[in-house]
This record gives structure tokens, sequence and C-alpha cells, in this order.
């Protein structure tokens, strides 16, 4: 009777504690790199990524519910989303540029999970846009174009980086535009005048590209837009 009521209390004692355990487990989202991240420079019309680690600081299963972007120029790839406790995992965020004017875009990520202490995680990021061509106006359009009749049209092209840019070649996807530069070699601010000529037998509305290829690795390619309305004569 004696021992019995010498071990009643070690066993409740026990008990307790296991109870006081399991009531407190909890699973906690930490991020490794923070929640403000630094992206760098981005050449407008390039993608550029970062990889992070999310990771389960709590001493319950974390399970992540969903990533969510706070725009489609985002894309994001998770490994795992069910983290034991020290458990981590990668995040990779991808970033479009492409439509974006020069300077900061800042983004943002959001993780939903069941950390009862942040529910939803916000990671912020802020690439830099630079841009090393630019097309004035952005676009080589051709209005009230008409069947077999010759038009033309015109686009400076302007070097804003701090490179010199060698434009080695410029193509046009749509068959009866044919296109030209008046030079290929822009010193940092100089300027390039792309000259489109349009010549179709087809009425319609077409839209199309105009690609000029570069020597420089950072700016492999450079798009314009063409749009072309034509009406029979």
């Amino acid at each position: 009777m004696e021992l019995t009521m010498k071990v009643f209390p070690l066993v409740l004692v026990a008990s307790l504690f296991i109870i006081s355990v399991f009531s407190y487990a909890q699973p906690k989202i930490q991020l490794n790199e923070g929640s403000n991240l630094e992206f760098g420079d981005v050449v407008s019309g390039n993608k550029i990524s970062k990889e992070i680690s999310i990771k389960n600081g709590g001493t319950d299963t974390l399970h992540i519910k969903d990533v969510r972007a706070q725009c489609g120029c985002t894309a994001t790839l998770l490994t795992e989303k069910i983290l034991a406790p020290n458990q981590a995992a990668n995040l990779s965020i991808t970033f479009n540029s492409a439509g974006y004017r020069p300077g900061r875009a800042t983004k943002h990520v959001y993780i939903d999970s069941d950390d009862p202490a942040t529910p939803t995680m916000t990671i912020e990021f802020s690439p830099n846009v630079i841009q090393y061509l630019e097309a004035t106006p952005n676009m080589l359009s051709f209005n009230s174009a008409k069947v077999d009749t010759v038009i033309t049209k015109s686009v400076m092209v302007k070097n804003t980086s701090k490179d010199t840019i060698n434009i080695v070649a410029v193509d046009s996807k749509f068959e009866y535009l044919k296109v030209s530069l008046s030079k290929q070699h822009l010193v940092p601010g100089d300027s390039t005048e792309l000259t489109g000529v349009l010549n179709t037998p087809k009425a319609g509305s077409y839209q199309s590209t105009v690609t000029l290829l570069t020597d420089n690795p950072n700016l492999p390619k450079f798009e314009i837009k063409s749009f072309m309305w034509v009406n029979r004569k």
C-alpha cells in the first residue's frame, strides 16, 4: 500500500508532463533568408530566380497549404508541403520582367500554413528592372494599310545602357513586313532607326514580332511588337 502511494504521484507528474508537452506542441514556419529578399538587377524581358529555405522551427508537423504569388509575373515551386520539426524545404521564386518599365518592381509571395502564430507568411522582394534598349514608340504600328500598297513606318531604338551594343541581325516574323536598321553599332546613348516596309496581298488584322539579335550576353535579343490593319482597296 505504501509503495503504491509513492508510485502514484510519480505517475501523475509524468502524465501531466506528457499532456503538457502535447498540448503545447505547435508548428512554426521560419524563413532562413528572412521575409525581405534581395533579387538584384534583371534586364527587361528576362527572368530572374531565387531559391530560399523554409523550415519548421516548431515541435509539431507543419503543413503548408498553399503558396500564392501576387501576380502572373511570379512563379513558385515548393519541394515539400509537409515538414516535420526541424525539417526544411526549398522554395524557388521566379520573376518575369516582361512588360515592366525600368525601376524597382515590388512583389509579394504568400505562404499559407497551419502555423497558429503566422497562418500567412508574406515574402517581399523588389527586383530592379533595367533596360538596355528602348523603342520609341514601343511598337511598329501600321494603321489603315491597304492591300498591295507599300507603307513605311519607323521606330527609334536607343541604347540606354552603359555598354556598347552591336545588333548582329534583325528579323520580322511576318513575311510581308521587311525591316532594316540605319546602323547596328550603338554606343551608350546612341540610337538607330528601325524601318518597316509593309506590302501584303491579304486584307485583315495581323500581329507579329520584330526581333533584334545583339552581341550583349545580358540582352541576346530585343523584341518589338508589330501590328498591321490591312484594308481592301
